[in-house]
């Protein structure tokens, strides 16, 4: 099995894209991250961090956040990219 900490990896459907999540997806996931019926979903799983944004400042913050996680090989955070728009539209 590879380690998703020294190469992470991209997963494809005919529609969208997985892969590590990048600084430069910040003003397309707060679109998904401002949203009050998306926000009622988010930490379903009991992680601690809060994750309700509404500047793309407080959300590359949290991407900075996500990207540490990742150096220190505590979780992988992936965006979801939508190919049609070539934007995140999500995270997983």
């Amino acid at each position: 099995m590879n380690n998703p900490y020294e190469k992470c990896p991209a997963f494809e459907t005919p529609h969208f894209t997985l892969r590590l999540v990048s600084e430069a997806d910040a003003e397309d996931l707060l679109v998904c991250y401002a949203d009050p019926k998306a926000q009622e979903l988010f930490n379903i799983d009991n992680f601690s961090h809060i994750c309700n944004f509404y500047t793309a400042e407080a959300m590359a913050e949290c991407i900075g956040f996500w990207l540490t996680a990742y150096a220190q090989k505590a979780f992988v955070r992936f965006s979801i990219m939508d190919k049609s728009t070539h934007k995140a539209v999500g995270t997983d």
